[in-house]
């Protein structure tokens, strides 16, 4: 009898099912019947919300906008700074000139005239550029502009986090769904064999088939039931992880439904999924982001600081020049991970055909040696052989199409925010 080996479960997708991290009480009650109807959708939703990384995530962003506010407030008390300098020098050049103050509308030039020379001396304060960029313009136009980029990528990091974890639940949903389709063509397979067998029985004991024959037809049989229970047995507990990782309890049944009929999803042009991802990954995104930090200030030094060899100007220029080049390090990265992703794609879509053809002449095989065990020409052990193999390309095809899509999700994944293609969980 030909063997037959599962190996189903990478073991990436065992580790980031290990290290998932479950928030407390999110656990459903257990319907009444003890079987739960899950659907892929609301099982991505479910390990979502069963994911304490996004909500670390959601704290951080948040404490984030704590220091942000704090630092708004530090650049509107710049802003007021200057606003008090520049009314100072105003209302100085107004005395200078002999104008009084505190006439028409603005009663109040006297009282501010005092104030700012309590303040500030009797003469308005001529701050150089330098010193102007030093103790007022940076925490007014760029501190906080700073942190807000900080909070924007994190943002995105948390959108990558989000498609990470739906792609390891997807893996695992799609998991469930092969070992489903498994078992029940070798529960089939079991029910023909058994069939078959009773049949050999009844030639055994009309002498028509030898005693050779119906000691292996019976070790056969008993070592399909053996691989009957072990498939279910090794359904059983990737149900289970499943169950752990959504949230759901492990004693109740789950029932998963497919989404319609088994069957390949179109792949589009190379071309489509490169130009979304240069316009939406994480890298990039992140890229442009510092790049656009950096050169903001830059601009804004130069107003200030127009010497370029101070060292100042030239640490943030260098700067800069170092943020342009990792955004084209991250344009190439994104480009090389879509090519050879697109690639894997492609070879999958490759080895659908391939099992489709195994599978055809595993059928036409079975047929033929079916119709010589009729007329007696051929053992039933043979027979079997013959079975098992078409049962396994079967097995071969349906993993072969979900293994597909599975890789032009992750490919769609690739293509907008993250993560890459070659770094997601489940690999090649």
């Amino acid at each position: 009898m030909k063997s037959r080996k599962y190996k189903f479960i990478p073991a990436i997708l065992l580790t980031f099912i290990l290290t998932l991290t479950s928030v407390p009480g999110m656990a459903e009650e257990q319907p009444q019947d003890g079987t739960v109807q899950l659907t892929l959708q609301q099982a991505v939703d479910k390990t979502l919300g069963n994911t304490n990384s996004l909500n670390v995530i959601d704290q951080n962003i948040k404490a984030m906008w704590v220091q942000e506010d704090a630092l708004m407030q530090l650049s509107n008390a710049r802003q007021q700074q200057l606003d008090a300098i520049a009314d100072y020098k105003r209302l100085y050049e107004k005395v200078k000139k002999g104008e009084p103050l505190g006439q028409g509308s603005d009663l109040l030039e006297a009282a501010r005239y005092a104030a700012y020379q309590q303040i500030y001396g009797p003469v308005p304060p001529d701050i150089p550029p330098d010193q102007m960029f030093d103790d007022y313009i940076r925490d007014r136009d760029i501190t906080h502009y700073s942190l807000w980029a900080e909070i924007q990528k994190l943002k995105t990091t948390k959108e990558v986090t989000k498609n990470t974890v739906a792609i390891g639940a997807r893996q695992l949903y799609e998991q469930v769904l092969v070992l489903q389709d498994s078992l029940a063509l070798q529960q089939e397979l079991y029910g023909n064999m058994s069939g078959q067998y009773e049949q050999m029985l009844v030639k055994y004991r009309q002498g028509q088939a030898s005693g050779l024959e119906k000691e292996l037809s019976g070790l056969g049989l008993e070592q399909q039931k053996l691989e009957v229970n072990k498939l279910a047995r090794t359904l059983d507990n990737v149900e289970m992880m499943l169950k752990q990782q959504t949230g759901i309890p492990l004693t109740a049944k789950i029932s998963l439904k497919a989404d319609g009929a088994l069957a390949a999803v179109q792949l589009k042009p190379y071309e489509d999924y490169l130009n979304k991802a240069l316009s939406g990954r994480s890298e990039i995104l992140n890229a442009k982001m510092d790049l656009q930090v950096k050169q903001r200030e830059l601009d804004i030094m130069k107003e200030y600081i127009r010497d370029e060899k101070m060292p100042e100007r030239l640490e943030v220029q260098n700067a800069a020049d170092e943020k342009s080049n990792a955004l084209k390090e991250a344009v190439n990265t994104v480009t090389g991970d879509l090519s050879t992703g697109y690639a894997d794609v492609k070879l999958k879509q490759k080895e659908i055909d391939i099992a489709q053809e195994q599978m055809d002449n595993a059928l036409r095989q079975y047929n033929e040696g079916n119709l010589r065990y009729q007329q007696g020409l051929l053992p039933l052990s043979t027979l079997w052989n013959l079975e098992i193999s078409l049962t396994n390309c079967k097995i071969a095809y349906n993993k072969a199409v979900r293994d597909f899509n599975s890789a032009v999700y992750r490919l769609e994944t690739a293509s907008s925010v993250g993560p890459g293609y070659n770094t997601q969980i489940g690999g090649h």
